[in-house]
Parts: structure tokens; C-alpha cells; sequence
């Protein structure tokens, strides 16, 4: 169903309500500004075709009522534009921007007015933050057009989202998936919004990864603060005192029987020593720890004598001792 609409002096708004309930997208849709076209009922179904509304201060529209729903979006037929909902608590928009498509779903959602939702595959021209976040997703966003209600907000990202670059400060961006947050835009300020990963797919993927992945807000949020919303990376955690064991029983009961060290698999060239009372190496790793170390005597199977035992930790083989402290082995 190709054509266009246009309404320099006046707004248009086009009502869909099919017979069969069902309204299937075969071609390019072109919504000028200021102009509306609604599904009043029924499922639009993407075969091929995007519909496209002006991206403009008075931009189009295509929305759905509460009866009215979608399937097939996908990377080359989706909405590329703004899409406004009226009367629904739940509704995932099949938003993208040119054959990248990026959904977001609002769930609980609660208000007395509609608001519109579009996709930028761009950077968003304000990048400041707050304490707490070390990077802003420079590839991407959804941006709000007068935002009312409250709502749990679900997120997702693709191959075309960039998250390795997100987390590139990360030297194992694979392993630090929970380190993104929701960031909302308030107008001066991108804000972390409390977030985790969600096995709430949006886009068909089965996992969370680098090139597929869905986060959910862990409270309701309230819209109407917000002007878009994005992805961002927490700051990586120190490795303190706390991360590190300081006791390893090696008696095979599956209990501190090797020597941990919560997230030092983020320190890939991480040196690690131990020595014994008389300054004698008992242990050293290079390039790298895997929590794996039983107590045994360098790569012997002997287990060390019961008692303390020095450790040191140069995270970032920089030459400098990040951590030291004491590790007592026993049975």
C-alpha cells in the first residue's frame, strides 16, 4: 500500500480499521508533518516496505490504539519515524532508523495522554553525564516527543548497537555485560535509570551478548523527567580487599578450595605473587589469574604447609603493587 501523505496547511489524520483485521505494509508509507495515520484495530504486518514519518519539529505520526498491534518487523521494514500509542499498559515499538531496526518496550505503563517514540541510530548531541557512569552510548537512542505517564522501560540492542564499544575501556567487554544501565536524557544530563539484564528478548535473540542483548528498568519510571533514553556503562569496580579470599581450604569439599578473586578476569595481564614467612615464591601467575590456584607448591600437586602466606597483585603489570595482604591455607 504505497503512498503519501501531505499536509503543509493543515493535519491529516487517516484512520485504519480493516475488515479482516489486518493490515499488511507492502511498501514505503510516507507520513509528512503534522500528520497522522492511525490503526484503530487490527495487526499491521510488515511484508516489505517502511513507513516513514518526517523526523521534523512537527513531525508525523503513525500510531496504535489499544486494540491494534504489529509482527514481522524486522531490519528493512519497521517504522522509521515517530509512533504514538493510545490506551494500552504494555506495547513494544517496532521503531528503527534506516535498515536498523531497535525496539523498546514500555510495560505497567499508566497516564492520562499519549506521548511519541522514535529510533536515532545516531549519537545524541549532548554526551554530558554524572558520577558513576564512564561512557554514554555514542552510536544510538530513543528520543521522546512530549513524554507523560509512568512505565517500566525494556531496551534492546544488536549487532549494529556497538556494546563492544561501549564497553571498550573494559579489557574483557564479553564478561562485563552487567556494567550497562538505562541512561535517561533530562535535558542537561544523561542519568542512569536502575537496570539489569532482561531475558525479555525484543529482537529474537536467546542470550545476552555483545551483539544481542535486552535490559529492563527495575522500577517505574517516571517519562515525563526524560527526553530520550540511551545505553551507558558503569564505571568498572575496583578489585579492594573485600573481592579477594583470604583463606583456602584445598580438602576437595568443594568449599574455598582454590583462591578466588571476584572479577579479575577483567585484568587479563594481572601478575600475581605469594610467597611463604621466609620471602620464598610459592605461586606466581602471569598474564592473568583464573581463580584456579589450590595451595599447592608453584606447579606441584603438594599442598602448601597449613599457615599465612603473603600475597601480592599488580592488576595492570604497570610494575606497581596494587593489593597486598595475607592468605592463610589450611585443611
Amino acid at each position: 500500500y504505497p503512498f503519501r501523505l501531505f499536509g503543509a496547511f493543515c493535519t491529516i489524520v487517516l484512520f485504519i480499521q480493516t475488515s479482516f483485521s489486518q493490515f499488511a505494509l507492502f511498501g514505503d508509507i510516507y507520513i509528512a508533518p503534522q500528520n497522522e495515520v492511525h490503526l484503530l484495530s487490527g495487526d499491521l504486518y510488515f511484508e516489505s516496505g517502511k513507513i516513514i514519518t518526517d523526523r521534523g519539529a512537527q513531525s508525523g505520526t503513525f500510531s496504535f490504539s489499544g486494540d491494534s498491534g504489529w509482527d514481522r518487523a524486522d531490519h528493512d521494514t519497521h517504522v522509521d519515524g515517530f509512533i504514538r500509542f493510545y490506551n494500552a499498559s504494555e506495547f513494544v515499538f517496532p521503531v528503527g532508523h534506516d535498515n536498523v531496526l531497535q525496539p523498546i518496550r514500555l510495560d505497567e505503563y499508566s497516564g492520562s495522554d499519549h506521548f511519541d517514540i522514535a529510533y536515532q541510530h545516531r549519537g545524541h548531541d549532548l554526551t554530558a553525564t554524572v558520577d558513576g557512569i564512564n561512557q554514554v552510548s555514542d552510536t544510538h537512542f530513543w528520543e521522546l516527543r512530549n513524554p507523560t505517564g509512568q512505565a517500566k522501560l525494556v531496551l534492546s540492542w544488536n549487532v549494529f548497537s556497538n556494546i563492544d564499544k561501549l564497553l571498550g575501556v573494559a579489557p574483557r567487554p564479553d564478561l562485563v555485560l552487567d556494567l550497562i544501565t538505562i541512561g535517561g536524557f533530562d535535558g542537561t544530563h544523561w542519568v542512569p535509570i536502575p537496570s539489569e539484564l532482561s531475558e525479555k528478548s525484543l529482537t529474537g535473540g536467546n542470550q545476552n551478548s555483545l551483539i544481542d542483548g535486552t535490559i529492563q528498568s527495575t522500577e517505574v519510571v517516571d517519562l515525563s523527567k526524560y527526553q530520550a533514553f540511551t545505553l551507558m556503562m558503569h564505571n568498572i569496580p575496583l578489585i579492594d580487599s573485600e573481592n579477594i579470599s583470604q583463606a583456602i581450604t584445598p580438602n576437595g569439599d568443594g568449599k574455598n578450595d582454590t583462591w578466588i578473586i571476584d572479577k579479575i578476569e577483567q585484568y587479563p595481564n594481572a601478575k600475581l605473587s605469594v610467597l611463604n614467612r621466609w620471602g620464598e615464591e610459592v605461586f606466581n601467575a602471569q598474564n592473568g589469574y583464573n581463580n584456579d590456584w589450590g595451595g599447592h607448591y608453584k606447579k606441584n600437586s603438594e599442598t602448601l604447609p597449613t599457615g599465612p602466606y603473603l600475597f601480592l597483585i599488580d592488576f595492570d603489570d604497570d610494575g606497581k603493587i596494587d593489593n597486598q595482604g595475607w592468605l592463610y591455607i589450611s585443611d
